[in-house]
């Protein structure tokens, strides 16, 4: 699996710092990228998975980001290199498949590259109307320090506003944590949710290089 690599240079460190900051232009980035992704809207899919904590059911909203998820789901965009895509920023991290899934067969590590920041997101070109859904929901594994502070949000087209994943319960215990972020809460920092350009934007700060956050179970659920 391989992900585009994003140069934001400065923009990522503003991101780092909580301050707002314009969406910068992905570019053509460094080689192809194509996320692995099993899960069908009408879901479908392996027959080995996990079921999450939550497990899709047949009828019910859900929307799946092409990326950390292999559920079912009623909507999906995938990642297709095309319009969406799954960007590295600046080199600062590794993405790798990892057996510590919180569902479906496999999640993805966030290895650290040893810099003062890191950071990926999943971009489209076209910006999207996501008000017909209320909440992000996250699962996020580690047990090192260098993880507890990790920002989750979103970029619309001038600016990305995040939240501190630490409010929603995260912490690096050692465990899976299964995160629920309405979206209500990004828009208080300053979304524009009828535009939405990126679905995800998670940044961290420092740590030495080899160090692993696993991330699994993405995707949008709607108000009952």
């Amino acid at each position: 699996m391989m992900r585009k690599t994003l140069s934001i240079g400065a923009f990522g460190l503003l991101l780092l710092a909580g301050l707002v900051a314009c969406r910068p232009d992905p570019g053509s980035g460094d080689y192809a990228s194509q996320e692995r992704f099993n899960a069908t809207a009408d879901g479908g899919g392996p027959s080995n998975v996990t079921e999450g904590p939550d497990p899709w059911q047949a009828g019910e909203a859900r929307l799946a980001i092409g990326a950390f998820y292999e559920g079912g789901s009623s909507d999906l965009v995938p990642i297709d290199d095309v319009t969406t895509h799954l960007y590295v920023y600046e080199n600062t991290l590794r993405l790798l498949p990892s057996s510590e899934r919180a569902e479906g067969v496999a999640s993805d590590a966030i290895e650290h590259a040893g810099g003062p920041w890191w950071g990926f997101g999943v971009h489209w070109d076209i910006a999207r109307d996501l008000n017909a859904w209320s909440t992000l929901h996250v699962s996020l594994r580690s047990d090192l320090p260098a993880f507890s502070a990790v920002e989750i949000g979103m970029n619309d087209p001038s600016a990305t506003h995040t939240v501190q994943a630490a409010d929603y319960g995260w912490m690096p215990d050692g465990t899976w944590n299964h995160l629920a972020i309405p979206l209500a809460d990004l828009d208080a920092a300053g979304l524009n949710r009828a535009e939405v350009a990126a679905v995800l934007v998670v940044l961290g700060g420092p740590g030495a290089n080899g160090d692993v956050l696993y991330i699994d179970n993405v995707y949008l659920s709607a108000a009952p």
